[in-house]
């Protein structure tokens, strides 16, 4: 799962360029993408566009139908052996909800009734605390953290580890999987700052500062063709990272072979 409670941190940029490197380094394998957010971004990078999928063909469809474990939620993708479960608008309705929005484990339970089926599932969340990162927190084996360095880096890093601390007493296999810098300039000054103060913080054993993702061009550019990186420019800085940086998320989560 990637959470960040800030916007703008680059969450949905890492989880569809995670999808494709996962596709890049292991074609053969099953992947599964989950779309929590409500805006739907990975949702139409993927997939199509959220406001042309039916709500009880999307994600909606867990926390409103009690023990859901049908495929009508599973869409394929363009990209061979990765599905997504995608989101819709609507989803925003359930947020409304307390009832529906304190199902905390629909995830978990959708994915154990289909646990066979794929080999990597990654989860996009909104920018929050609450609403629908704790489903997704409670599901997940891992947490990534990516951050852009600014003022606020600190407190928003507390607040997570904050979070996970609470989740994993209800999800003992959840483990912080790192603190991802990301959209990383090394030519601003507050940037390499932060990043000193991370380097000496508590924080550090997390930090996954050997895999920072550049701030450039080609991604924004791919991202805008909804392509990812693989896809769109091997010879981009950008390019290696992502590749470099999943390559050490197959290493660490035992996705090799």
């Amino acid at each position: 799962a990637i959470t960040n409670q800030k916007d703008g941190t680059g969450k949905t940029t890492i989880a569809f360029n995670l999808i494709g490197g996962f596709n890049y380094h292991f074609p053969n394998k099953k992947k599964l993408a989950i779309d929590l957010d409500p805006q739907g971004i990975l949702t139409s990078s993927l997939y199509k566009n959220p406001v042309e999928i039916q709500s009880d063909k999307a994600v909606n469809r867990l926390f409103k139908v009690d023990e859901y474990k049908g495929a009508d939620v599973i869409h394929r993708t363009r990209y061979q052996n990765v599905d997504i479960i995608p989101t819709n608008i609507s989803l925003f309705e359930i947020l409304q909800d307390r009832e529906l929005m304190s199902k905390n484990d629909v995830i978990r339970d959708y994915l154990a009734a289909i646990e066979n089926m794929y080999d990597v599932v990654v989860i996009d969340t909104p920018s929050s605390i609450g609403s629908f990162v704790l489903p997704a927190l409670m599901a997940a084996d891992y947490q990534l953290i990516p951050v852009d360095l600014d003022e606020l880096t600190m407190t928003i890093i507390a607040g997570q580890l904050k979070l996970f601390e609470e989740v994993k007493q209800e999800n003992p296999k959840l483990e912080i999987l790192g603190i991802l810098p990301n959209q990383v300039n090394k030519k601003l000054k507050i940037q390499n700052e932060i990043l000193a103060e991370l380097q000496r913080s508590a924080y550090k054993e997390f930090l996954l500062d050997e895999y920072f993702i550049s701030t450039n061009e080609p991604l924004r550019r791919a991202e805008g063709n909804r392509k990812t990186i693989f896809e769109a420019d091997k010879k981009a800085r950008s390019y290696k990272q992502l590749k470099e940086l999943t390559e050490w998320i197959c290493g660490r989560c035992g996705l090799g072979g």
